[in-house]
């Protein structure tokens, strides 16, 4: 799925190729209808921010494959629309940050094709948007730090050079962080700054059982050794899986924790 910073990035991306090319691409794909269009475009002449708000508002809340559609459109015509752009630079930095975003979501930008690196959890919500959402009605008090790190995380991958390291690390602290906060809400005599011993404390709380625990841990090892390629990955797709793996991780665990009764 594509997710909230895809989209905005998306927005970013045509509101720079101008009015027209941006009420053409939203209509073309349905994003908007004909009446929408028109009253948008009178909204876009006029001074201030209500026109691009709007525009903003509708490709935030249209559907998947309407969004989906114009950046396959987008990416199969990029090179026409960076001619008309100057200084290219400008367009090369939000064409750059446009597929980083992409590629967090499961998209790669391929011979000016949009190929899906993941096409079996093509339709599933963005993990970045899920773990968000139910960070936020947790209760935790640390909740502001977790969301704050997160968005670290895929600020980092999105980086003109990417810190792939820095991705990584911020997803680890997430989850190592979220795991203390839970442990010491659950139990707070037991509670520890070791991982280890957070999540013997989280089995004990009855929060994970055995396998769960040597779950969380296998994970946790894996991001903890930093980007690198392996054999059949380079460091954005070790990174990419890493981080999704953190990222699932922290959504079980919040999860499990909104279903227990809270102490």
């Amino acid at each position: 799925m594509i997710d909230k910073k895809t989209r905005i990035s998306l927005f970013e991306f045509l509101c720079m190729l101008g009015n027209i090319p941006l009420l053409a691409l939203l209509q073309k794909h349905d994003v908007i209808d004909d009446r929408e269009a028109d009253s948008l475009q009178s909204e876009l002449q006029m001074s201030g921010l209500l026109g691009p708000k709007r525009a903003l508002q509708n490709i935030l809340s249209a559907e998947h494959q309407r969004i989906l559609s114009l950046i396959t459109d987008l990416v199969g015509t990029a090179r026409s629309y960076r001619t008309q752009i100057d200084p290219k630079y400008r367009f090369d930095l939000r064409w750059e940050d446009l597929e980083r975003c992409l590629e967090l979501d499961g998209y790669r930008v391929q011979r000016r094709a949009l190929i899906a690196i993941e096409p079996s959890i093509a339709d599933a919500p963005p993990i970045d948007d899920e773990l968000t959402a139910a960070l936020e009605s947790s209760g935790l008090e640390q909740r502001v730090e977790l969301c704050r790190l997160l968005d670290n995380s895929s600020t980092d991958f999105r980086k003109n050079p990417p810190d792939y390291n820095g991705s990584l690390t911020n997803i680890r602290v997430t989850l190592e962080e979220l795991a203390k906060a839970l442990a010491k809400r659950l139990a707070p005599a037991e509670s520890s700054d070791k991982w280890g011993d957070v999540l013997v404390c989280l089995r004990n709380a009855h929060l994970i059982d055995k396998r769960q625990e040597q779950g969380l841990a296998g994970v946790y090892t894996f991001i903890s050794q930093g980007a690198h390629a392996v054999v059949g990955l380079d460091e954005s797709e070790f990174t990419r899986v890493g981080r999704s793996l953190g990222a699932l991780m922290c959504y079980f665990l919040i999860k499990r924790f909104s279903a227990e009764p809270v102490p």
